[in-house]
């Protein structure tokens, strides 16, 4: 017997549960900040600084050009990865709060540090460089995908704004504390637990 398509309801509903699923949030947070990682690997082992991104706009060699067109998209992946952090943390604490009914827009702003506060994310917790480091991943994520970007007039992007010991901080304390969320008696929540 063929499977027939879905019917638009049954095709909602579907989408629905995928939505309202930390699960789902956390594993493409996941691979999103993997394909950055990715990238990142691919440009230092071929001798590329991603620092030299930051001579856009000089004239430049195919190296340098090489290390600002993968930086963008970096960093933009790493933001998104962020993003998916905190929207798995918030529908996993929220089973009634519907992403699609919101139509997307309280998931649009891409305002890193605004969407924390609005899913509970405990701040406090970063410092001042990490919640900077978080503000200049909400304008990679638009920056990343458009050549300018309304709320930041400078050019390029400036890899020196980001430190990896930071980066690597935010990452861990999001994965450690969205996978207790998400997948109760996983290694993560043992570790916190034992830690905490």
């Amino acid at each position: 017997m063929i499977e027939s398509d879905p019917s638009p309801i049954e095709e909602h509903d579907r989408r629905v549960e995928l939505a309202k699923s930390g699960f789902a949030w956390l594993m493409y947070a996941l691979n999103l900040r993997n394909a950055a990682k990715q990238i990142r690997s691919k440009v230092e082992d071929g001798g590329y600084t991603l620092a030299l991104g930051e001579l856009i706009g000089a004239e430049v060699d195919e190296y340098a050009d090489l290390s600002f067109r993968m930086l963008g998209p970096m960093l933009m992946l790493y933001g998104m990865s962020v993003e998916c952090l905190l929207k798995a943390r918030h529908v996993a604490l929220n089973p009634d709060f519907d992403p699609l009914a919101e139509r997307g827009k309280w998931w649009n702003a891409h305002d890193l540090r605004d969407l924390a506060n609005k899913t509970g994310c405990p701040l406090h917790t970063f410092n001042k460089e990490a919640l900077d480091t978080l503000d200049e991943l909400s304008l990679a994520i638009q920056k990343g995908r458009y050549p300018i970007h309304s709320r930041d007039p400078r050019v390029g992007f400036r890899w020196g704004l980001f430190s990896e010991d930071v980066l690597d901080n935010i990452f861990t304390t999001l994965i450690v504390e969205v996978t207790c969320i998400v997948v109760p008696g996983s290694p993560a929540a043992d570790i916190a637990e034992k830690s905490g």
